[in-house]
């Protein structure tokens, strides 16, 4: 039976234009030959760049549907020349970015029913035993779900041993449930923005990001829409009860002040609710 989570994961994975891309890179020998692969594939121009145009052939033609807000959003985000395509370079560094091992992991730690069956579905995927996922079991994982690798795997090793608490050279299921109190969710993209910034700073810049219709606030569909698009999947029941804490007038939309009430206590070391 496959229930609506799981249909969801699915689809988020393989959908889109970053189904396209991980598609050629779980049949590639490393994170250049997908790419490289994935940019002969969808460039007719020969130029070696990518635009809105040509991605969306691509993505027509193999079924894949991505829509035309999916792809110009790609562009943008991308785009760091603001040229209006994309690069060899550009493409590499946005997947690094986007389509990595912290976004995969958050991905399948929030896109279940629940955190905890989350981890679980990671652990056993991970090749978890009794003493937990070694990094050798966790980066074969990775390359076959067409995870965005460093030919180093320089970010995977660096994630696994920020993960590896203990430093016993296995994850356990503590452990990955530790790293998704603090990285996954509503207050874990917040922080993600955050960066050696201040809690003020993370707010504004999740709040600019996600808040597609341009008004100040953010409703449920918008971050439910941002979270699908960074791949991070915030499920329905996480910003409901996001909202429940957070809309404290009750007017189903979050203000700034709303945000940055929530994210000082969810930023803290005390765990809350809603993640």
């Amino acid at each position: 039976m496959l229930d609506f989570h799981e249909i969801k994961m699915w689809g988020i994975a393989r959908l889109g234009v970053r189904g396209d891309i991980r598609a050629c890179l779980q049949v590639a020998d490393s994170l250049d030959e997908g790419l490289e692969a994935y940019m002969a594939a969808v460039d007719d121009t020969g130029n070696k760049t990518l635009t809105a145009d040509n991605v969306k052939t691509h993505s027509t033609y193999y079924g894949t549907a991505a829509s035309i807000a999916e792809i110009e959003r790609f562009i943008k985000d991308a785009d760091t020349t603001g040229d209006g395509t994309v690069s060899w370079d550009e493409l590499r560094s946005y997947c690094l970015k986007n389509m990595g091992v912290a976004m995969f992991t958050k991905r399948m730690l929030n896109n279940g029913k629940d955190i905890q069956q989350g981890v679980e579905r990671l652990f056993v995927l991970g090749g978890g035993s009794e003493t937990g996922c070694t990094k050798d079991n966790f980066i074969n994982m990775l390359r076959k779900r067409g995870v965005a690798l460093a030919d180093d795997c320089k970010y995977a090793e660096e994630w696994f041993l920020q993960v590896d608490e203990d430093s016993s050279g296995d994850l356990g299921r503590d452990e990955i449930k530790a790293w998704a109190d603090k990285w996954v969710g509503v207050a874990g993209e917040i922080r993600s923005h955050k960066g050696d910034g201040s809690i003020e700073d993370g707010v504004k810049a999740y709040l600019e990001a996600a808040d597609l219709i341009g008004n100040g606030n953010l409703c449920k569909e918008e971050i439910i829409k941002y979270s699908a698009w960074k791949g991070t999947a915030v499920n329905q029941e996480q910003v409901d009860a996001l909202f429940e804490v957070a809309d404290s007038n009750k007017d189903g939309c979050l203000t700034y002040e709303e945000l940055l009430a929530y994210a000082q206590q969810a930023l803290s070391d005390t765990p809350v609710a809603t993640e």
